[in-house]
């Protein structure tokens, strides 16, 4: 579960990687920074039933992975795919109330 940024070139940064990986069970999620990454896009798969809910921050220090205290992207119970072309410092994925399944989230960035 991370996300790996390469040099483009000098000012232009791509990212591709998960936010969560066939994550079985209720979970903060770890903050991410995607700062200087645009467009961007997110997609939930998977077979699960449970809420994941994407969450976006521009505060300047990276926040506790227990903060779920910030802006929801985005609240999804079923598989879905969202962008932004709007810049933001920080995101995450969070799993709650799993009952069963497998929720993986995807995000790629930059191209």
């Amino acid at each position: 579960m991370a996300l790996v940024q390469r040099g483009r070139t000098e000012n232009r940064v791509i990212v591709d990687g998960t936010l969560l990986a066939g994550q079985g069970a209720n979970t903060n999620g770890v903050w991410q920074n995607i700062e200087r990454i645009l467009p961007w896009s997110v997609t939930v798969r998977g077979t699960f039933n449970a809420t994941v809910t994407l969450y976006v921050s521009n505060q300047t220090d990276r926040p506790l992975d227990s903060d779920n205290a910030q802006a929801v992207f985005q609240a999804t119970t079923g598989t879905m795919s969202a962008g932004s072309t709007i810049s933001f410092r920080w995101i995450k994925a969070a799993v709650s109330g799993f009952v069963s399944g497998a929720v993986t989230v995807d995000l790629m960035g930059g191209a």
